[in-house]
């Protein structure tokens, strides 16, 4: 070292470095101000002796510097410095070090990054040793394996200072038949110990069942492989994609890819079934052996896995149900309520069970309500009944958990005590319930020809229910012939017959009446007049269309036969609602007279009619002129006059009323032209009455309707446009306006 004044330590170390270097050196300056020469050491570098290092110094009034690896050690200085003088830099080689391997490692082993080939550690770390260790991945034990290190030189180290990791030196191989499976090769390192060897990883055998396929091998870079040695085994995770246009649902599938289709997508598709409204197919996920498949494959079709969750306040039931989430509903939770018939006595509805595709359900839809499945057992003793009303029976829900019974009735049971259903469930009930006692169904047939309405109070009991029960009418309505009225039945087959005696046929004591207007002036006045002859006649007001009026009217009535007067007949004094057709005549229409206020011709139009109520019910259509003769296939003229047909009220309905009666007899006249009877009643029409009160609108009428006719005899379509109402007005207008 130099003989030159060396200034104290710890005077170099009260002197506070403010990130200015020229006003730094200033400070060092003043210390030794008094000597024309003098020395600074570094104080943070006095143990490593580099100061030993100062060689010569020149004659120079410029600042000496000594540095190593861009750090002072030392500072040489003369009185006539100043900062304009400048400095003068001269460097020190790098502090020496020690370099040892670990014994333990393989000695030909090398790292990819080998630090004492030109490692250079910072000053401040030479004067501790340092140590690099094996990388982790390579080390699978707790604990960390020097790799090598380094310390100073001539020197007792400070301490310790851990300098990384270092990788040993190894070939990474993938198996090139295999696409890229996105492994994480830091995961699949071997230990250090084993890096002699070729170590290599076989893919899972349920993807290569057949042969031991490798798929990644790593061998030592710095020397000859020993044999193989087998790591482990690789089972792939695969990549799953979902469909974003439906909701991430579970699927179950039991599938392994073969390994030489790991190039490809393999796709499932969305059952059908949850597409039903949709015209193309919707996958539902893929799975990707590779991020860069080749191509898609078509695996088959799923269904999401659903998770079922019953109501725990219930006991375990089974429920029948025909349902498939659709594609656009998965995310939601699907509910059937417990239908409301179980819960008559509850203000809340109750949960039965609930259905979801997804994990986490977005919201919950109710679906439907629904019951129980129920089982049901019958006793042998009453085998070929059938109980209905067993079936009609709703088991509440606080009676679940029971065997419901139901006794038959002892009508049925003779007075025996006899069970005759049993309704459970759930498999093993807790006990059982008895509901109440139960008729079983019996099936009661009339004779459709004779339009029978009799009330057969009779109950067939249990020793006799494989007979058929048959009545006969009472032979003074029969004309003395032998003619079954009912047959009541127990079973489905009966094994013989047995007479149950005679039916006397109940007559209603008076036929309905109604009376049908439609804005007749004189509809009042006329209806009054029925009500003096029958009060309690019914009444059809205000209903468009001929045929409409008339099956309200079979509506309203209430016996098998019902009355028809029209809104514009006037009741004669010695007309009565009396008449009443025997038993085989109530399938017939009853047309009686009427009288004609203009041309005095009396039959049966605009007379009180006799209609069957069953048959005016059925009639769907109005397929002729007369509405009578359509709807009823008999028809029976009646010589008493009924009423005086009052139609001449204004003079659009007497023109109206005469238009439409011409246009009917015209084509009766056409059809049987030999009935000389229609002949007369159309010239009458057409000439007779024109003093009488609209006398002259009826024959205006009469003449229009024979023209109208003479112009559409070929159309019938066309006259059939006489039985509308507005029609007929609007032709009206138009002729006289």
């Amino acid at each position: 070292m130099l003989d030159i004044h060396i200034i104290d330590l710890d005077d170099v170390k009260s002197v506070n470095w403010e990130w200015d270097p020229v006003k730094y050196d200033i400070d060092l300056f003043a210390l030794g101000q008094t000597h024309s020469k003098f020395l600074i050491i570094n104080p943070d570098f006095i143990d490593l002796n580099l100061h030993h290092h100062i060689g010569q110094v020149v004659d120079t009034n410029r600042c000496i510097v000594w540095k190593c690896q861009d750090e002072w050690i030392a500072k040489c200085f003369t009185s006539k410095w100043t900062p304009d003088r400048g400095w003068l830099d001269y460097t020190i080689p790098n502090y020496p070090l020690i370099w040892e391997k670990n014994p333990d490692i393989d000695p030909l082993m090398t790292f990819e990054d080998t630090p004492w080939k030109n490692f250079v550690p910072p000053l401040a770390d030479c004067r501790y040793e340092l140590v690099w260790y094996i990388d982790p991945r390579f080390n699978p034990t707790d604990d960390q394996v020097r790799a090598f290190s380094c310390r100073p030189v001539n020197m007792e180290p400070a301490g310790v200072k851990d300098m990384g990791y270092v990788i040993p030196r190894v070939r990474i191989e993938f198996n090139p038949e295999l696409p890229d499976m996105n492994l994480n090769v830091d995961e699949l390192c071997p230990p250090y110990y084993e890096l002699a060897h070729e170590c290599a990883y076989q893919l899972d055998k349920k993807h290569t069942p057949y042969e031991n396929i490798w798929v990644v091998k790593f061998t030592p870079a710095y020397r000859d492989p020993e044999p193989l040695l087998w790591l482990g085994i690789i089972t792939p995770e695969f990549k799953i994609v979902y469909n974003k246009k439906i909701p991430t649902a579970v699927y179950e599938i039991d599938y392994d890819i073969p390994w030489r289709d790991f190039r490809y997508s393999h796709m499932w598709m969305l059952d059908k079934r949850h597409t039903v409204n949709l015209s193309e197919e919707i996958w539902a996920f893929k799975i990707l052996p590779t991020g860069r498949p080749e191509g898609n494959k078509i695996v088959g079709s799923v269904s999401p896995v659903l998770n079922i969750e019953y109501n725990p306040e219930f006991p375990e039931m089974d429920y029948e149900i025909n349902f498939t989430i659709q594609y656009h509903d998965l995310a939601y939770e699907h509910m059937w309520m417990l239908d409301k018939r179980h819960t008559v006595n509850l203000s809340q509805e109750i949960w039965a069970f609930k259905i979801s595709a997804v994990e986490k359900p977005v919201g919950t839809t109710i679906v439907d309500y629904i019951s129980p499945l129920i089982s049901y057992r019958y006793n042998n003793e009453v085998e070929g009944y059938s109980f209905s009303s067993v079936k009609d029976y709703v088991i509440q829900y606080h009676d679940f958990p029971f065997k419901q019974v139901w006794m038959l009735d002892n009508e049925y049971g003779q007075g025996f005590d006899i069970w005759a259903v049993e309704a459970c469930l759930v498999v093993d009930p807790e006990e059982y319930k008895i509901v109440s006692s139960v008729v079983p169904d019996l099936k009661l047939e009339f004779n459709p020809s004779l339009d029978l309405k009799v009330e057969i109070d009779y109950k067939i009991p249990y020793h006799d229910r494989l007979y058929e029960h048959v009545w006969y009418l009472d032979p003074k309505f029969s004309r003395e012939e032998r003619i079954w009225a009912a047959k009541m039945t127990a079973v489905e087959n009966t094994q013989g017959e047995k007479d149950m005696g005679l039916i006397t046929p109940i007559m209603p004591e008076n036929l309905d009446v109604v009376f049908i207007s439609y804005h007749e002036p004189n509809a009042e006045q006329n209806w009054q007049r029925v009500l003096q002859k029958a009060p309690y006649a019914l009444r059809v007001d205000g209903v468009e269309g001929i045929f409409q009026a008339h099956k309200q009217a079979a509506k309203l009535a209430r016996t098998d036969m019902f009355f028809v007067v029209d809104g514009d007949a006037y009741l004669t004094d010695d007309w009565e609602f009396n008449y009443q057709p025997g038993l085989f005549d109530r399938d017939c229409a009853y047309v009686w007279a009427s009288r004609n206020p203009i041309n005095d011709l009396v039959y049966g139009y605009g007379g009180v009619k006799l209609f069957s109520r069953k048959m005016m019910m059925r009639a769907k259509k109005w397929t002729k002129l007369d509405m009578t003769t359509t709807i009823m296939p008999k028809l029976k003229v009646m010589d008493m006059i009924s009423n005086i047909t009052a139609f001449n009220s204004d003079e659009f309905s007497t023109w109206r009323s005469a238009f439409r009666e011409v246009v009917k007899l015209s084509l009766n006249i056409k059809t049987n032209p030999e009935i000389q009877e229609n002949q007369d009643r159309l010239k009458a029409w057409c000439s007779r009455g024109s003093n009488q009160l609209h006398g002259l609108w009826a024959i205006h009428g009469a003449l229009d309707g024979l023209k109208f006719f003479k112009d559409n005899n070929e159309n019938f379509e066309s006259l059939k446009k006489i039985n509308d109402r507005a029609w007929l007005e609007d032709f009206y207008k138009k002729m006289y306006q």
